[in-house]
């Protein structure tokens, strides 16, 4: 399943379904790396095999390695994951390929609010795939993308993925290595965000004069989280 296939194709019958989940390949990825899943990943598969996918509406994995396995047993699992409101990756060291991998079925997950994959080590690269997931989200409120390893040769495809968040209410870039140029350039995009409340921005190649004018762009907006 690709970036732009849902669940949708499931039911219009251009993909199999199955009585017995675990004769899906789910079923089949879980019998061979069950023994090798990391216990948050294992207990989502579970609740798929036990029929209550519907159940599962967050994903936390937090300071757990992902490696190159655990983004592509998220992916097979997500699209079965319909009512999955939250999905959050923090310093889970991954990369730009295991980003790629998670993209393939995230534009599934057409209820999604909240998306965070922080304190990671994603690039442009990954930037661009997952710029073309975002307009798969149009329910996503909250973007958090902080403490990554994204620069200036990211701005064109966040501002491609974000146009199309009409109620984004946070969009966090904090602890990155953009500079004012860009974040100015991602700020007039935001301008049109009538639901936004925060830009974080603090923790990239700013000065304190650049701070205000990227205020004065989005007055009323949140720059820096507040203590």
């Amino acid at each position: 399943m690709g970036c732009c296939e849902s669940r949708d194709d499931v039911i219009r019958g251009r993909m199999p379904m199955y009585e017995d989940p675990s004769d899906s390949p789910i079923g089949v990825a879980y019998r061979k790396s069950s023994t090798t899943m990391i216990p948050e990943i294992k207990y989502y598969y579970t609740k798929f095999l036990e029929k209550e996918a519907k159940q599962v509406v967050k994903i936390i994995l937090t300071d757990r390695s992902l490696g190159h396995e655990g983004p592509r047993l998220l992916s097979l699992l997500i699209p079965e994951l319909t009512e999955l409101k939250k999905l959050l990756l923090q310093n889970n060291s991954l990369e730009d390929l295991g980003l790629i991998e998670l993209c393939k079925n995230l534009a599934s997950v057409r209820g999604l609010l909240k998306l965070t994959i922080s304190y990671n080590k994603i690039t442009a690269q990954g930037i661009e795939k997952l710029s073309l997931c975002l307009p798969y989200l149009s329910k996503l409120k909250v973007l958090n993308l902080n403490n990554n390893l994204i620069d200036k040769t990211s701005v064109d495809f966040l501002i491609e993925g974000i146009k199309s968040l009409p109620d984004l209410s946070i969009f966090n870039l904090s602890g990155n290595q953009l500079n004012k140029k860009s974040i100015l350039k991602i700020a007039e995009v935001l301008k049109q965000k009538k639901e936004l409340k925060k830009f974080l921005v603090s923790g990239n190649k700013l000065k304190e004069e650049d701070i205000t004018e990227i205020q004065n762009t989005l007055p009323g907006v949140e720059l820096e989280e507040k203590a």
